[in-house]
């Protein structure tokens, strides 16, 4: 980085909406335009057209950060959160736990959508 900027990358930015009541929303790529799902065995894709299983439970934790688990899918009775490694990759939603540091996320506002509102 240069001259103590930070940089966004535009292919990261998400979208996220809510669909229904309950805090149920649905997570998109703004780019890609590429909505998040979670399969049946708590894989994460990418879906072109929305559906049931792109919805997400939006969960407010103690620590002040977000976990958002799938509404659709539970594995033996236990919500299922979208999580990622260290690396940036997906973990499947079965090995997630609403108390892991990877499962934890903060919303943020783009700077561009602030300029919009000023």
């Amino acid at each position: 980085m240069r001259s103590g900027r930070s940089a966004v990358c535009v292919s990261g930015v998400l979208e996220i909406r809510t669909v229904s009541e309950g805090g149920v929303l649905a997570i998109k790529g703004l780019k890609s335009q590429y909505y998040i799902s979670m399969n049946r065995t708590g894989m994460l894709q990418g879906k072109k057209d929305y559906n049931d299983s792109c919805n997400f439970k939006e969960v407010f934790l103690e620590n002040y950060y977000t976990a958002y688990s799938s509404v659709k899918w539970t594995k033996n009775g236990k919500e299922m959160f979208i999580s990622l490694s260290q690396k940036g990759r997906p973990l499947r939603g079965k090995k997630t736990r609403k108390e892991s540091i990877s499962s934890h996320f903060i919303p943020r506002k783009c700077r561009e959508d602030e300029k919009k509102l000023a």
